[in-house]
């Protein structure tokens, strides 16, 4: 074979068909064996070289149809990525949008130094990006050490994340429990994918499916995000403002509406129905007696059979005997009969205290924790009290259940759940006809020989323990005291009306006689006393201090046209509220 010939075959533009590679085979068949061999290397080589060209072809074709457009990408990510640094480091946002933003772990890290030190963002998108292990122990770090304490949402959907990252993220969530984290796909991954294969078929062989796909995704964002402005659009239009509050998601998240008000107390065959979904109080209290002994290990299961207790008694409140039945055990509901007969393991669950825990504010020193089974506890312990009857009292007295629930209060200043119900069952034990249900608590130890947390004293009479409060708080600004001065400042104001006799509805003349005898505490609530000072802060402004009234005027009709201006305090303004309401 001549070079004339041969020249076509390796050209790089003239490619042979089918029929000649069939006519090369046959010709190399029929020559001789040296000749065979060259003709066989030449065609691998053709091979290869037109593979390599198509290859080419194809990445050329998959650039060419959206020219410049990852250049354009990359811009808006990295203008986005400072605009949300810049704002993290001013606390300027409640939120950090970088969502499909080209985050990786330097720029995450450089995001989560800013975190350190902001106080108002709530919310930090980092979905769709290239967060790895590095990353994500950056964020562990900074959270860990109580960075961003007002975070409570972090979303890291569609990020590339290992086990020890995954198992990271799961010890941060137990340390800060109100944070969430999402981790996994996103939800238009698949369909992403799913269009990338579909499209796979049409298009040229070779385009990298994995380009296709995040093009499909961002194309399927930003027409999720037009829908939803034309939603939004369409929805305000013809509608007020009323309306849109009342009906969105968000309102009947937290409020009830007059409709659902009404549909929920105007059918008792409901609440027969919620009666009978109800378990039996034997298993209930049967799973409580084998769980109780298992210590801290126990105690989420145990918080959980609790509060089932808890929802049994609020269905029976109803159809309670009255003070007057004087009824024994027999006569009471089902719920409320057990827990009578099992209040030594209400008083054991009363007695288990959880591991310390990391709080929010506590940084890297693990708090004493209250543990939801106490808070549930203290709730069923609640719901008996409420009543005044003497039966129940007497049982509760015996063993001193409410000493426990107070002096888990004053110990856990932040436990606002427990704090209420204490101060409520103190108001309900003045009201109640057995005395020692509440003369304990005025005395050392509370009766019962509790002692301060920490240490081996007795705590205080209940009086004395608030005006020690009080006076330690009112030495500091408004904003740097104790969590606990709204409950001593509650327990104060129960104990004063309570000693008041005009206050026919609460008014009871033993305990005035203990707080009359104790110097410490009438020279508290005098005049510039400590709880007389914290009382007179809260006492009506709701709104602050009522602001300054006009100069008077030498001018009779200008005087009374300033009078007629009618600046009110909040105390003055909730009265007149009330009045409006009533009428």
């Amino acid at each position: 074979m001549s070079a004339a010939e041969e020249k076509p075959e390796l050209g790089e533009e003239q490619e042979p068909t089918e029929d000649e590679h069939v006519e090369e085979e046959e010709a190399s068949s029929e020559g001789d064996h040296h000749d065979g061999s060259a003709k066989k290397k030449k065609k691998k080589k053709k091979r290869k070289k037109k593979a390599s060209t198509e290859a080419a072809g194809a990445s050329n074709s998959s650039d060419e149809g959206q020219p410049g457009q990852d250049k354009v990408d990359k811009q808006e990510a990295e203008r986005r990525f400072h605009k949300a640094l810049e704002s993290a480091k001013h606390d300027e946002d409640m939120w950090v949008l970088l969502a499909n933003a080209n985050v990786h772990d330097a720029k995450a890290r450089k995001l989560f130094e800013a975190l350190k030190s902001n106080s108002s963002i709530t919310s930090v998108n980092l979905s769709a990006n290239h967060i790895g292990d590095e990353g994500v122990q950056a964020l562990v770090d900074v959270l860990q050490d109580g960075g961003a304490p007002e975070l409570i949402n972090l979303d890291l959907r569609g990020n590339t994340l290992s086990d020890h990252a995954q198992q990271l993220l799961t010890d941060l969530h137990r340390r800060r429990k109100q944070l969430v984290i999402e981790t996994g796909p996103l939800p238009d991954e698949s369909a992403a994918e799913a269009a990338a294969s579909s499209s796979s078929s049409s298009s040229k062989p070779g385009t990298p499916a994995k380009g296709r796909g995040r093009a499909a995704h961002n194309l399927q964002q930003q027409q999720q995000q037009q829908q939803q402005e034309q939603q939004d659009k369409e929805q305000w239009d013809g509608q007020s403002l009323k309306d849109l509050v009342k009906h969105s998601a968000m309102f009947r998240r937290y409020f009830q509406t007059e409709e659902e008000e009404g549909g929920a107390g105007s059918s008792g065959d409901e609440e027969a129905e919620a009666e009978d979904d109800l378990p039996l109080p034997e298993e209930v209290w049967g799973q409580v007696s084998e769980l109780v002994p298992g210590g801290q290990g126990s105690i989420p299961a145990l918080a959980e059979a609790l509060l089932v207790v808890s929802k049994a008694l609020d269905a029976e409140m109803g159809l309670m005997p009255s003070v007057e039945d004087k009824a024994g055990l027999q006569d009471f509901r089902p719920h409320f009969r057990a827990v009578l007969e099992n209040l030594g393991l209400l008083q054991q669950v009363l007695q288990l205290q959880p591991e310390p825990q990391l709080t929010q504010s506590s940084s890297r020193t693990p708090q004493p924790a209250v543990g939801s089974h106490r808070v549930w506890a203290c709730a069923i312990l609640h719901m008996l009290l409420l009543h005044n009857n003497p039966v129940i009292d007497r049982a509760v007295s015996e063993l001193q259940l409410l000493p426990a629930a107070v002096a888990l209060s004053l110990a856990h200043e932040r436990c606002s759940a427990v704090q209420c119900r204490a101060a409520e069952m103190l108001r309900s034990s003045l009201l109640s006809s057995v005395p020692e249900l509440w003369q304990g608590l005025f005395t050392a130890g509370l009766g019962c020989g509790l002692r301060q947390a920490g240490s081996e004293q007795l705590l205080q009479p209940l009086h004395e323990e608030l005006v020690q409060i009080a006076n330690q708080a009112v030495k500091q600004p408004m904003g740097k005291r104790s969590a606990v001065v709204g409950f001593v400042s509650e327990v104060a104001n129960t104990l004063l009306q309570a000693a008041d006799p005009v206050n026919q509805d609460l008014h009871c003349a033993a305990l005035a006689a203990v707080l009359d005898s104790s110097d410490e505490w009438q020279g508290s609530i005098q005049q510039q006393g400590p709880i007389h000072s914290l009382l007179q802060e809260q006492d009506g402004q709701l709104c602050g201090p009522p602001p300054p009234r006009p100069a008077a005027s030498v001018n009779e009709e200008d005087a009374a046209d300033q009078q007629s201006l009618g600046i009110i305090n909040g105390s003055q303004l909730m009265a007149l509220l009330s009045r409006m309401s009533a009428s």
